[in-house]
């Protein structure tokens, strides 16, 4: 997941920390800069670069509304504020988002997937990815080289020093390995890790319910230390 570096703006301390809480906890952001001052915010944004700020618009000096005018072009912005009568000249500036105090984390998830679909916006596959019947890798198993069509693999799972793939012909495949190994091999998006042992093609899922994926009539719990990444992956592809 490409990662976005975000800054955080609020005169007031706990707020802020509140708001550097969720971005560090949050998978795929990185917290480049924090200010409880807008005017040191513009100073240092005017020389670094960043992808998104986070930032009141209630603050001394310079306003969030003055700051994201004077920072249009260079970044995005998501308000956060406790004023819901801003939120009009909030979009005026073309915000992204509006947050309104006090925000719980999946408000922020949300706002953080909005972010992410205008920054990172999804492109066009290309021709090779248009034809995954096409990619073919060879994993020694049973003592030779077999190739193996990943359009073909339900799931993946580690097992010791091993890596079984789960075939859609029902055949398991032992592979010397690990799944870390394999997730930096795999196409981005083709296969979702949902707990250590695990990592399940995006397009087997048949459905989701609550923390359990399936696929066909097999689920798998989703793992406590990737819920988080994995609740923002559900609400970037929900309708």
């Amino acid at each position: 997941m490409e990662k976005l570096k975000v800054a955080a703006v609020d005169d007031e301390p706990l707020a802020l920390q509140n708001l550097e809480s969720y971005i560090l906890r949050t998978p795929g952001l990185e917290l480049a800069g924090k200010f409880l001052s807008s005017v040191q915010a513009f100073e240092w944004i005017s020389s670094n670069s960043v992808d998104l700020v986070f930032m009141d618009i209630q603050m001394p000096d310079l306003t969030g509304i003055q700051l994201s005018r004077l920072i249009q072009g260079k970044t995005k912005v998501i308000f956060t504020t406790a004023y819901s009568e801003f939120a009009l000249e909030g979009y005026k500036v073309r915000a992204i988002d509006y947050l309104l105090k006090p925000f719980g984390y999946e408000e922020f998830l949300e706002s953080v997937s909005k972010a992410r679909d205008q920054i990172f916006p999804v492109k066009p596959p290309a021709e090779s990815e248009k034809h995954p019947e096409n990619e073919i890798w060879f994993v020694k198993a049973e003592g030779r080289l077999i190739p193996v069509n990943l359009e073909s693999v339900l799931f993946l799972e580690a097992d010791g020093d091993y890596v079984s793939y789960h075939l859609e012909s029902g055949k398991k495949l032992l592979v010397h390995g690990t799944l870390k190994e394999l997730e930096s091999k795999l196409s981005p998006g083709k296969f979702l890790r949902v707990h250590r042992s695990f990592l399940i093609q995006i397009s087997k899922i048949t459905s989701v319910d609550r923390n359990r994926v399936f696929v066909g009539n097999q689920y798998f719990s989703v793992g406590d230390a990737y819920r988080e990444s994995f609740d923002l992956f559900m609400k970037s592809r929900m309708l």
